[in-house]
């Protein structure tokens, strides 16, 4: 249960962000734990997953693997691409990427700042105003998506014969 910015726990009060001993009676251990939102427990990944394993047996093992580790998935390189030209706010990110829900624009978002892709700025006005922007490390990359966007214009162009070949062929 939740109380403005504490938690109940088994009659007990707890800020987030307190650190606390928590028992795991499976393997009788007592461990320091922190109270986290649902929104951080939700965007968090174990640390134990294959997941993260696999990221940091790779991170070390050449600078492609790293290099796709910051720029994997669908939407990194969508997002460094709309911020090129001009700064932007979440509402224009979201306007220009129709099919990208807001938790995983939010959650793209921490990570290339984090990563330091892109920089975050907070305007202290009612309501509050968040803007973001490429970092020189997110423009560093300006050229690389520009020469994938070349290829992938002209592999689709390629493509779309062998592609039309095919279904004509099966039906």
């Amino acid at each position: 249960m939740r109380k403005n910015n504490q938690y109940i726990h088994k009659g007990k009060a707890f800020e987030v962000g307190q650190n606390y001993l928590c028992r795991q009676p499976k393997a009788k251990l007592i461990t320091l734990c922190v109270v986290l939102t649902k929104k951080e427990v939700m965007a968090a990944r174990k640390p134990t997953s294959t997941n993260n394993r696999n990221r940091e047996a790779l991170d070390n093992f050449c600078g492609l693997t790293y290099a796709m580790n910051l720029l994997g998935g669908r939407w990194k390189l969508l997002i460094l691409h709309k911020l090129e030209p001009q700064k932007r706010r979440f509402s224009e990110l979201k306007k220009t990427l129709p099919h990208i829900t807001d938790r995983m624009l939010t959650l793209q978002l921490r990570e290339l700042e984090r990563d330091g892709l892109i920089s975050r700025t907070v305007f202290a006005e009612v309501p509050p105003r968040v803007e973001y922007d490429l970092s020189a490390n997110g423009r560093a990359l300006s050229p690389i998506w520009k020469g994938l966007e070349t290829w992938g214009d002209a592999h689709r162009q390629t493509a779309e014969p062998i592609t039309a070949l095919v279904t004509t062929t099966d039906g």
